[in-house]
């Protein structure tokens, strides 16, 4: 029951989280100007992002960019990573907890599209 509760507020951070960038996309793109037009096509934005965000982490494609991630840490870092190898560096991140917000992000980007089609059902047909 924990877990699910637990469960049940990540997805509701994820769905404010993204309120607030279609409120944010609104006032910056839009002009302030919240006809229902505008609201469907700010929801539609954010959903289909935060879709597309979801969908790499949920597939593990952020794997691809292991290798960006260790060529920065080896150049931009404060700590000596010289006598780090790739290898080393791949095995200590799968050493890490892998974390499951991926599936909440995927689920909140089909929530606001699903809401997107729905508003443009309703308003504009």
């Amino acid at each position: 029951m924990k877990l699910l509760i637990r469960a049940f507020a990540r997805f509701l951070l994820i769905l404010g989280i993204q309120s607030l960038f279609v409120y944010v996309l609104l006032i910056t793109a839009f002009d302030r100007n919240f006809s229902n037009q505008n609201i469907n096509d700010a929801v539609f934005v954010v959903g289909a992002i935060v879709f597309s965000i979801g969908l790499i982490t949920v597939s593990n494609a952020g794997k691809v960019f292991d290798g960006f991630r260790f060529a920065f840490k080896q150049l931009f870092s404060r700590h000596n990573y010289t006598h780090l190898a790739f290898y080393d560096y791949k095995r200590q991140l799968e050493e890490k907890e892998a974390k499951v917000t991926g599936v909440y992000t995927l689920l909140g980007g089909l929530t606001f599209i699903a809401v997107s089609s729905i508003i443009g059902f309703m308003y504009f047909t």
